[in-house]
């Protein structure tokens, strides 16, 4: 049942993992307003420049802060994905013990000719079972 489990889980994280990469939303998805214009500066005004600078000023504080939000909600899926990662790993390890752990029992099975009471017909034989 665990393996299930496990594998139920490893094909969720494989069904969501594109979903995940394909979905921008939140801060990340906001358009920045666009830069405030060049100025001359070889040819602008004292009055005009000031304006500048604090069109400019305001500009990027809100873009600065819409960076920041961006980057906010970037490590808050990467710690998402790092929960995701290790329920994966933890599946998979669980999955490989299982797996070997059968394959030990199976090969002491054999050893022991634990198959030698069994009523399978022989290799190419149609009707009839096989006499000891």
């Amino acid at each position: 049942m665990k393996v299930l489990t496990g594998a139920a889980a490893a094909m969720a994280l494989l069904v969501a993992s594109p979903a995940l990469a394909q979905t921008t939303t939140g801060a990340c998805a906001v358009q920045a307003a666009p830069a405030p214009a060049a100025i001359d500066g070889a040819t602008v005004t004292n009055e005009a420049m000031q304006a500048a600078h604090g069109a400019m000023a305001a500009w990027a504080a809100t873009r600065q802060a819409q960076v920041q939000a961006c980057r906010a909600e970037i490590e808050a899926m990467r710690a998402q994905l790092n929960g995701l990662e290790t329920g994966y790993n933890a599946s998979v390890a669980e999955l490989n013990a299982a797996v070997a752990a059968f394959a030990t029992e199976t090969e002491e099975f054999n050893a022991r000719g634990g198959n030698q009471g069994s009523e399978r017909r022989p290799r190419g034989s149609v009707g009839a079972s096989r006499t000891n």
